[in-house]
């Protein structure tokens, strides 16, 4: 069974197919099903993120930024990662706000990690929350209505039972009056809304 699936994205790659391209490059990245193979793996990355695959310029991107098989480059990285994230790519989206948050590779920059963290989070992505969540509690002198957001985020990654965020949580609401709990369930009934198609 496996082998046809290889064969079958080989040949979608060899179409220059790029959602296939990327699906290889990764399995060569990581040595999953095939042998691993880092050349294959760049080539093939190199070609679907070219062609806008938005996993393959997420992938490219993280590894520019470590310098994994590539030089490492911290410009260049930031340049795939938001190709990949203004395409929804949730990888990309993490990736930019811990970096800007960490000052990892790029200039801290709080206010553009939350940026790039708020479209992960709010596509449901547990560990954004989490990490929105804990940003926006950190802000110095926060107002009423970002300690409700960020306790809201929180709330969401303790729902999905992130480990942090559930150390977190009864901390963060202690710290909210009755009023500021009632826009924080508000707040998390409309986060929580079935998006409409």
């Amino acid at each position: 069974v496996q082998t046809k699936i290889i064969d079958k994205e080989k040949k979608l790659a060899e179409e220059n197919y790029p959602p296939a391209m990327s699906r290889l490059g990764r399995m060569y990245c990581r040595g999953e099903v095939v042998a691993k193979d880092l050349a294959a793996c760049l080539a093939l990355t190199n070609s679907a993120a070219q062609a806008g695959d938005s996993l393959a310029l997420a992938d490219l991107g993280s590894r520019y930024f470590i310098g994994d098989g590539v030089e490492k480059d911290p410009a260049k990285a930031v340049e795939l990662l938001v190709r990949a994230s203004s395409l929804g790519n949730k990888t990309a989206q993490y990736e930019l706000g811990r970096q800007y948050a960490e000052g990892r590779g790029v200039n801290k920059d709080l206010e553009a990690a939350r940026y790039h963290l708020r479209f992960c989070a709010t596509g449901g992505v547990d560990v954004c929350q989490y990490v929105l969540g804990k940003l926006l509690l950190e802000i110095p002198n926060v107002d009423s209505r970002t300690r409700v957001q960020g306790t809201a985020w929180l709330d969401l990654a303790a729902k999905a039972e992130v480990p942090e965020a559930t150390a977190l949580i009864a901390e963060a609401k202690s710290k909210l009056s009755a009023d500021q709990l009632k826009d924080m369930e508000s707040l998390l009934r409309r986060l929580q809304r079935p998006k409409q198609k």
